[in-house]
């Protein structure tokens, strides 16, 4: 198969080309899950453990601080580092970002799948109307994702900020058992909300645009 190409079913379709970024195809759904509640874990609690596992992923699987990081180069063949990593997470915030590049990216690959399956209905048939239709969601999608952007973004500094301030209660009551539980329950609580409302985010972007592709149908 050709470079730039990738496999729906039986057909070969062309993928909107990114330069030598990884395709939304090149990792599973599970993969994606997996990392997630990885990432989760780390704002939970930042442990070497946590952070241990999420270098070992990126390792396994270097496109993924593409993701993460999307304005960091790094050699070809770099293994990360767990120091590495603490560093670039040394802020809730930076954190949260990474979330945010991570969902954002997955997001916007799934849609290019979506949209490129839906124009196999057109395949061979170079219409006015096949163009007008890959434009237009093309277009719907890029709406639907910078409003999401726009609500992580603003759902990242407030959590961002949240999370700061848990953690500093979480250290200042370190030495008195019943309190630090309390904020640490308060940290994954809030933690967890903060996930699950990114989810909802995500299905409600998928259904948008599967709402759409629903409308074009070839002729």
């Amino acid at each position: 198969m050709m470079e730039g190409m990738i496999k729906v079913g039986k057909t070969s379709i062309a993928e909107p080309m990114l330069g030598k970024a990884p395709t939304y195809n090149e990792i599973s759904n599970t993969e994606v899950q997996e990392f997630s509640q990885d990432i989760r874990a780390c704002l939970k609690d930042s442990s070497n453990q946590n952070l241990q596992k999420v270098t070992d992923r990126i390792n396994e699987r270097p496109h993924l601080f593409n993701f993460l990081f999307p304005g960091k180069i790094r050699k070809e063949g770099e293994r990360l580092a767990v120091e590495e990593l603490k560093n670039d997470f040394r802020r809730r915030q930076d954190m949260l970002e990474a979330v945010f590049n991570f969902q954002i990216t997955m997001a916007k690959k799934m849609s290019e799948m979506m949209i490129a399956s839906k124009m196999i209905a057109w395949e061979g048939k170079l219409t006015e109307q096949a163009m007008q239709c890959q434009a237009d969601l093309t277009a719907f999608s890029q709406i639907k994702l910078n409003e999401m952007k726009d609500v992580f973004d603003e759902s990242r500094v407030s959590f961002g900020n949240k999370l700061e301030f848990l953690d500093a209660e979480c250290e200042r009551h370190r030495h008195l058992e019943y309190y630090y539980k309390r904020a640490k329950r308060n940290l994954e609580y809030e933690t967890d909300i903060f996930f699950d409302t990114i989810e909802e985010l995500l299905s409600g972007f998928k259904n948008a645009l599967n709402n759409k592709l629903s409308e074009y149908k070839a002729s």
